[in-house]
This record gives structure tokens, C-alpha cells and sequence, in this order.
């Protein structure tokens, strides 16, 4: 039996911000192959996948903060290129490992719950991978904010999205997000992933009309 959440959430960010050329180099290649198919691989899949998608893919970048800090959420474009690289390469990690266990899905019916989280899964850490890596490559930071676009277009999937998650992780006794700051996934956290944008994606607030900025 699979647990996909045992390969796709069991490893942390590490944190080190140590950089090397060979992180860097694994980085850009990762990098340019996504980047040109990821966009139109998301825009593709099914609303409720997308939709999942967006739980998943919000649930990794408030991870991945813990990590590396609020510029994640707020401006992945302005990272540390070496922060950038061991943030991405941390994923392509964790999605050879997914690819790798694609075998234990063979002869499973398509109304498996295990092969829809495998999908959207799949398609959350391609974005995730994007967009910390936005800092690296501009066609990849153009590539994130597409995809972003399209998973926020099947949010209104995002009830059908929970409950589907919600059965992978009765089905399987997992975990249907990473845990965020030690709290496991409930169907309120699900719901209300689903149903935001990373600030990055919100527009900034107004100054109050007479009030000097800083």
C-alpha cells in the first residue's frame, strides 16, 4: 500500500541555506524542464485536481517560510539564489522519490483515492517547485504565475477537492497536507487553503488617505 504523504511531506526543508554549484546546477536544470509544460499541465488537469492542487501547493510554501522566511509568501522572486536552489532542489528531491514509487499505483482502478492524490500531488510540488525557484529563472517565475492562475480558477472545486482528500486520508491513514506549525491537516484548515492566494498574489493595502508612509 502506498502513502504518498510518507514521500511527499516526511522530509523537512532543510534550512542550511548552504549552497553549491551542484545545487545549482540540479536547480536550473530542473527549472528549465518544468518550466515550459507546467502551465498548460495544470491548466489541463480536472477542477477538483487543480483545486487540491492549490491546498497542497499553499500548505508547502507555509512550510517552506518556516524554513527560509516570509519571502517565500510574500516575494519568491527576491530570495537568495543559493536559498532558491536548496528549496528547489529539496523538491525535485521529493519528486523523484513520488515517481519513482508510481509502480505500487499499477492496476489500481482510476476511483482509487491513492491515484488522484498521486496526480495532484504531483502537480503541487511543480508549482511549488516554480515558484521557490522564480528567483533562479525567469521563464520559471512566469511559468509559476500561470499556474497559480489556473488552480485558483477551480476553486470553487475546493469542497469536492476536501472531500476527495478527506477519503485518501481515511483510506490510507494519512496525511492529506504537511503538518503547519505542528498542526495536522482538519477539513477547516483544507477548506480555507483552498480558498487563498499567497500574499504575493494579493493586492497590497491602500495607505490611509493622510498618513505619511514610513
Amino acid at each position: 500500500m502506498i502513502k504518498l504523504e510518507s514521500i511527499m511531506y516526511g522530509l523537512r526543508f532543510p534550512g542550511g541555506w548552504m549552497f553549491s554549484f551542484v545545487q545549482e546546477r540540479k536547480a536550473a536544470a530542473a527549472l528549465e524542464s518544468l518550466a515550459p509544460d507546467a502551465p498548460s499541465n495544470v491548466a489541463s488537469a480536472p477542477p477538483v485536481e487543480r483545486a487540491a492542487a492549490l491546498i497542497v501547493c499553499n500548505a508547502l510554501l507555509l512550510r517552506a517560510s518556516a524554513a527560509y522566511g516570509r519571502l517565500v509568501l510574500e516575494a519568491p522572486t527576491r530570495l537568495d539564489p543559493s536559498v532558491a536552489a536548496e528549496a528547489v532542489c529539496h523538491l525535485v528531491d521529493i519528486r523523484l522519490r513520488m515517481e519513482a514509487s508510481t509502480q505500487a499505483l499499477d492496476g489500481r482502478a482510476e476511483a482509487d483515492p491513492a491515484v488522484a492524490a498521486f496526480r495532484w500531488e504531483m502537480l503541487a510540488n511543480e508549482v511549488a517547485t516554480l515558484t521557490l525557484g522564480a528567483a533562479l529563472n525567469p521563464e520559471a517565475a512566469r511559468a509559476m504565475r500561470r499556474c497559480w492562475h489556473s488552480m485558483w480558477l477551480a476553486r470553487r472545486a475546493r469542497d469536492e477537492a476536501v472531500r476527495a482528500m478527506t477519503a485518501y486520508a481515511k483510506a490510507y491513514s494519512a496525511d492529506p497536507i504537511p503538518a503547519i506549525n505542528g498542526r495536522r491537516a482538519t477539513e477547516d484548515m483544507l477548506r480555507k487553503l483552498g480558498g487563498t492566494l499567497p500574499p504575493m498574489f494579493r493586492p497590497r493595502p491602500k495607505k490611509a488617505a493622510g498618513k505619511p508612509g514610513k
